[in-house]
């Protein structure tokens, strides 16, 4: 099946527009055509994004260094990409180490880099039950590449896109979108207000929260609290990767399953949501603070710099902690 037979018959005629989120699952993960299932190749310099693991060590030296100021426990690293942060990790911590990993050509590239220093699971639970649910838990760049929902204020309540098919193209269209008590918004919205909600991550969290019985957790990701996140972006984030090129607005829908979806990290959701779950959660941190307090000799070099600059990537990126306890 390729993307054109796919979205015909999910909106051939009769069948409802397709919200946005279930056109980003299939985008990124169908098992015939979905970007992490088939096309990704490589992460870094000759892929169709970087992210901070690959363009310096100085992040999995912070993290080697905050894993050591823990109660020793194994690590799991959750969408480890194509192994470098693992591998700087273990460099500096040598502990048992273990990779939940879907995506097979990542997997593959893991393997290349990593050798037999990690075990691989296919999901949190199974690797989770592998060492009786006592894990400190990593992952960089995860949420962004959970599908997510994509709603828009109509002025006078928020609707949530969906998508409909007219001469084989993609038009948007709304679909409605039951009002959230517990979740919160943006305060105030104007007309054609977009935001994204990573619906599916909060889904995720519930599948695996009862297997975790001790540790903590270290989500770094792009993006802000729901104040920050949505201030002079009244499009919202979503945006598309294809060969280090950003592609925004209907050009998104141009290379199905070709290039990489993403959208910002609410972190007031996850703040929200794993307290939710009674876990202890410590202040947002962004990655330059993060990295300075757990970094002793940070070197003065283009990369390293890039990655702690406070006007990009030491802001744009954030580091949430929680804890079982």
């Amino acid at each position: 099946m390729n993307p054109l037979e796919f979205l015909k018959g999910k909106l051939s005629d009769g069948n409802p527009p397709l919200p946005f989120e279930k056109y980003m699952e299939a985008a990124l993960y169908h098992p015939d055509f979905g970007y992490y299932t088939k096309q990704i190749r490589e992460i870094g310099h000759h892929g169709d994004f970087s992210t901070s693991a690959t363009l310096h060590t100085i992040l999995g030296e912070a993290i080697s260094s905050w894993l050591k100021s823990l109660p020793p426990l194994p690590v799991i690293e959750i969408g480890a990409g194509n192994g470098t942060l693992a591998q700087t990790i273990l460099k500096h911590h040598p502990a048992p180490y273990h990779i939940v990993e879907t995506s097979k050509p990542l997997q593959i590239l893991q393997q290349q880099r990593l050798g037999h220093s990690v075990e691989w699971h296919n999901t949190l639970p199974e690797a989770l039950d592998a060492i009786n649910g006592q894990a400190h838990l990593v992952s960089n760049e995860l949420v962004d590449a959970f599908p997510c929902q994509i709603l828009e204020f109509d002025g006078h309540q928020w609707q949530e896109v969906a998508l409909e098919i007219h001469n084989d193209n993609l038009r948007e269209t709304t679909l409605p979108f039951p009002p959230s008590p517990h979740l919160p918004f943006p305060p105030s919205p104007k007309n054609g207000q977009r935001i994204e909600i990573h619906r599916t991550y909060q889904q995720w969290l519930q599948t695996w929260a009862p297997c975790w019985k001790q540790g903590h957790s270290l989500t770094i990701d792009y993006g802000d609290t729901l104040d920050l996140l949505y201030y002079r972006r009244p499009y919202g984030t979503l945006r598309a990767y294809l060969g280090q090129q950003r592609i925004t607005g209907p050009a998104i829908y141009h290379h199905m399953g070709q290039q990489d979806l993403t959208a910002d990290v609410n972190f007031t959701h996850l703040q929200l949501w794993a307290q939710q779950l009674g876990w202890h959660t410590d202040p947002l941190q962004t990655q330059r603070d993060f990295i300075q307090a757990h970094h002793q000799n940070l070197p003065d070099e283009p990369a390293a710099r890039f990655l702690l600059n406070p006007e990009g990537a030491g802001e744009a990126f954030k580091a949430f902690i929680c804890e079982k306890r």
